[in-house]
């Protein structure tokens, strides 16, 4: 006996599009998902996460600035819980959006999963037409990738975080 054949109803036509559909939307977002390095540690590089830390004082937003350091990282001299607390203070007593952070001179060396960044920082204020600076020092950064998992634990992500930061200057006092 011949096989008969039977034709795809449209509804069936459809489905079968649809889960075609779902089954490559799937394998893409899989492939997206999967370990995302971190790029080369490049004067941009380094510039982009200060302006991330500029931003953020601006913005009064000292949780955004820590967020690129390490949990363990050691900035100028403390712990990152002890320096959080005393910077998020400070930041609640600034006029918002007026305080600069800029930077000059800066010099990155990669060392693969390690690297450094210095340069000249100047944090200050501009009050009418008078430039007030708070703070002028040279930094040192010291950087490492770290892995975090993304939205969802889809994967992960690799990113050049702070895990030492020096200053030629006290940054309490600024001596």
């Amino acid at each position: 006996m011949p096989p008969t054949e039977h034709p795809m109803t449209p509804g069936s036509q459809r489905a079968l599009v649809a889960a075609a559909v779902l089954l490559l939307g799937s394998a893409v977002l899989y492939f997206r998902s999967q370990d995302t390095p971190a790029p080369r540690l490049t004067a941009h590089e380094v510039s982009r996460t200060l302006a991330e830390v500029a931003s953020a004082v601006r913005r009064r937003d000292s949780a955004r600035a820590f967020q690129l350091a390490t949990e363990d990282a050691e900035l100028f001299g403390a712990r990152r819980a002890r320096l959080e607390r005393y910077v998020a203070r400070a930041l609640r007593d600034a006029a918002p959006g007026r305080l600069n952070l800029s930077w000059r001179d800066l010099v990155v060396t990669d060392h693969g999963a390690t690297g450094a960044a210095e340069f000249d920082v100047t944090v200050g204020e501009r009050i009418g037409d008078t430039d007030t600076v708070y703070f002028e020092s040279r930094i040192t950064l010291y950087f490492r990738k770290v892995r975090r998992s993304r939205w969802l634990g889809l994967g992960t992500e690799e990113r050049w975080l702070v895990e030492r930061a020096q200053s030629s200057a006290d940054v309490v006092t600024g001596e």
